[in-house]
């Protein structure tokens, strides 16, 4: 039971408040200057030192919770949280700091929570694993002070989030080439199907019946089969554009010329009845993906 007359166990006093895990409410964990941190250390000198560095950031108020091994601070986890980051020791009694990355991975999935990872001694070795595991930061406990313990809390938390906003961003990224892909599906089968046929027919048209036909209305046809080819390079083209990112880059020198050369053969046939003049210097020879140049010199 507290003691009512104890100064440090009244509510209202900051270890007093630091004490009492209190679930936070929806506009809470909407407020920037809340922080609520989880400490797992077997050490309870070493969590409540480090209660006391991060209090020192006035800036922001602070809910801790706190647990004695891996076990517990799973989970505190799991079911106290949400938090916004969590301090682990590396040595605990019953697992040490990368099991326990291990296991809160599989409870959250990746990325799940900042965590930021306390040893006794610094480590490389064990702060590049550290992080492959999932841990925003690796600190020795011997430098610690309060700025840089506030610091790395805090720029945890700042990449962690940008981490879900690039998840996000991926997530997003996949529906629009799915969306893409659908539409490629659409081009191909639903546009050049008809466009070959009205194709097809037209030049039937003029072979078959071109003689007898008047000069105007050969014209007129004439514009159908240009148009129809038109049509066909915008939706070679729109393909190849959707095809893009799906090519992995094949870097080389490719005589650039001979790219632009094949352009204008295909190009020619929109050109028919048309004053056309080609000037083309000789091109540079340049690094690059042979394939997407050919989309580059096409969309010229």
């Amino acid at each position: 039971m507290l003691g009512a007359g104890h100064p440090n166990k009244q509510p209202g006093h900051p270890e007093y408040e630091a004490k009492v895990n209190v679930c936070p409410t929806r506009q809470e964990l909407t407020m920037t200057d809340l922080r609520r941190i989880l400490i797992v250390d077997d050490g309870e000198e070493d969590r409540e030192y480090a209660k006391r560095l991060l209090s020192r950031a006035a800036e922001f108020r602070w809910q801790f919770s706190d647990a004695s091994d891996g076990e517990r601070g799973l989970a505190l986890a799991l079911f106290g949280g949400p938090f916004d980051c969590i301090l682990v020791d590396y040595r605990l009694r019953d697992m040490d700091g990368m099991k326990f990355l291990q296991l809160l991975a599989q409870q959250f999935g990746e990325p799940g929570v900042a965590v930021v990872v306390l040893a006794g001694a610094g480590d490389e070795a064990l702060a590049a694993r550290a992080i492959k595991l999932g841990a925003q930061d690796y600190l020795p406990k011997k430098d610690l002070d309060a700025a840089l313990l506030n610091r790395a809390v805090e720029y945890a938390i700042i990449r962690f989030q940008l981490t879900l906003v690039n998840r996000q961003s991926a997530k997003s990224l996949e529906e629009v080439h799915r969306e893409l892909e659908a539409f490629t599906y659409s081009v191909s089968h639903d546009l050049r199907a008809p466009l070959r046929h009205i194709s097809g027919f037209s030049h039937i048209l003029i072979n078959d019946f071109g003689t007898g036909m008047a000069v105007e209305a050969r014209e007129l046809l004439q514009r159908i089969v240009n148009a129809v080819a038109h049509m066909g390079l915008l939706v070679e083209g729109l393909l190849g554009l959707a095809r893009l990112d799906q090519h992995s880059l094949t870097l080389s020198y490719p005589d650039l010329n001979a790219i632009v050369d094949r352009v204008i053969s295909v190009l020619q046939s929109e050109c028919n009845g048309r004053m056309v003049e080609w000037r083309i210097a000789r091109l540079p020879a340049l690094e690059c993906d042979p394939l997407l140049m050919d989309q580059v010199f096409r969309a010229c």
